[in-house]
């Protein structure tokens, strides 16, 4: 469970391009708190009684410009995303990928898809299971 709010800069070697900045903030923050005014968890619709990790990715160099956000919720069970954009220029380089894969390191539980998927949210989601099944299909050969 997130207990406190947390602000990280991270940057990866397989993403030399982006930097990504992670907020993790704690779930049933008071209705005063500051936080709010930017990370309000209010405003999540999937599960998020574990706290929520939201995350901006940026270019790591020249104007830092904005390539995408990404919110999950966390239960205790799962994760799941609330939102997800990865700017058009940005796509089909594994950015999203990262983004599902980062968050279940961090609350060490799955990520799951939501109920209210768009077109390419499905796309990203048939994808993303036949990889985990091959991963899977090796794993078990080893």
């Amino acid at each position: 469970m997130i207990c406190e709010f947390e602000q990280y800069d991270l940057n990866c070697e397989n993403f030399p391009d982006f930097q990504f900045q992670l907020t993790l903030v704690p779930p049933c923050l008071p209705n005063t708190s500051r936080i709010r005014d930017e990370f309000d968890d209010r405003s999540i619709e999937v599960p998020h009684e574990n706290g929520s990790l939201w995350i901006r990715v940026h270019t790591a160099k020249g104007d830092h410009a904005f390539a995408g956000h990404a919110v999950f919720g966390a239960s205790f069970i799962s994760t799941q995303c609330d939102t997800i954009q990865i700017l058009q220029g940005f796509r089909r380089r594994g950015i999203a990928t990262f983004l599902y894969d980062l968050t279940e390191e961090i609350f060490e539980v799955p990520v799951e898809p939501s109920s209210n998927l768009t077109g390419d949210a499905r796309k990203f989601w048939q994808h993303r299971s036949n990889r985990k099944a091959k991963l899977e299909a090796y794993n078990t050969r080893i």
